[in-house]
This record gives C-alpha cells, structure tokens and sequence, in this order.
C-alpha cells in the first residue's frame, strides 16, 4: 500500500485544488494506494466522507496566522512522525515552512 499525504488550504467542494485531490482520489487504484489530507479548511465535509468510506484520513489545522504558526508546524511535525508516508503532496505557496 502507497501512503499519499496530500496537503492543502481547504478541502472541500468548491475549490480548483480541491477538485484535483478529489478527482485523483476517485480514480486510483484503492486496495494500492491511501489518501490522507492534510488541511486548514474543511467545513463542508463531502469530499472528506468520500476518502474517510475508503479508510482515509481528512486531518483539518486552524487557519495560518503569527498565533498559529508554531502550533500548526508541531502537529504538522506529529502527524509527519507519526505516520510513515511514501508521497506528500503540498498544493500550497506557503509550503516552506514544512
């Protein structure tokens, strides 16, 4: 099994980047790959449930400001250790701080 982690602003209907994560998740191949994503806005939960029924793992951060920074760096720091990924994909301009 391929673990993918990809990480985005949002993760929702309506979004251009959304959209590819969600179109490349309904195409692959599932008993070879898992999708988690990784992101700061999730409200509406349709596509979350989606790769939640194939045991994925939508994980949702607050929103990037000066407060949140650090904190949101350590669980990206956590949820990195924790899990053993093949392929993290970023889809943001702001990856650098990863």
């Amino acid at each position: 099994m391929i673990n993918v982690l990809h990480i985005a602003g949002s993760f929702q209907p309506g979004g251009g980047i959304d959209r590819v994560i969600y179109n490349y998740f309904s195409y692959i191949d599932h008993s070879r790959f898992r999708f988690n994503v990784l992101c700061h806005k999730c409200d509406d939960r349709a596509y979350a449930e989606k790769i939640e029924e194939y045991g994925g793992e939508v994980m949702c951060l607050p929103q990037l400001t000066g407060s949140s920074l650090l904190s949101s760096f350590q669980r990206v720091e956590e949820i990195l250790s924790a899990s053993r990924y093949d392929v993290v994909h970023c889809h943001m301009a702001n990856a650098a701080f990863l």
